[in-house]
């Protein structure tokens, strides 16, 4: 079961890759706003908001969401791997995530009872307001 979810997984990450959406378009008549902007070592580095739901872009494209309201992700991805890794390891534990990105998986994980540590490649703010 684990490695359909695995297999189902890859596929969807590799079909996101080749799909990329590019967002926001911040033009003055936009819903978007743009919330943050800098460049980095990996491209340059967008926080934007579309109502309650507040993203993080990286060249342009969107890499995690999270809706402010409820605190849940705005992407399917995080909740298909918290739930292969509930199929797999139903007791929570402890989980390492190599790569932090926008902290949405982390939060999820860490609000299912699971102690969550991350390694990540560049300096990011953390916290709950962190994205």
């Amino acid at each position: 079961m684990w490695r359909a979810l695995a297999v189902l997984g890859l596929a969807a990450a590799l079909l996101g890759g080749i799909f990329q959406a590019r967002y926001p378009d911040v033009r003055a008549d936009s819903p978007w706003r743009l919330l943050a902007r800098a460049d980095s070592a990996y491209g340059e580095v967008k926080v934007a908001q579309h109502g309650q739901a507040r993203v993080l872009l990286l060249n342009g494209a969107m890499q995690t969401g999270l809706d402010m309201t409820t605190r849940l992700p705005v992407f399917a991805y995080a909740s298909a791997v918290a739930s292969l890794l509930k199929t797999a390891h139903p007791k929570p534990g402890r989980v390492l995530l190599l790569g932090f990105g926008g902290g949405v998986l982390a939060e999820y994980l860490g609000g299912g009872g699971y102690r969550v540590e991350s390694v990540e490649i560049g300096r990011y703010k953390s916290g709950p307001d962190a994205l």
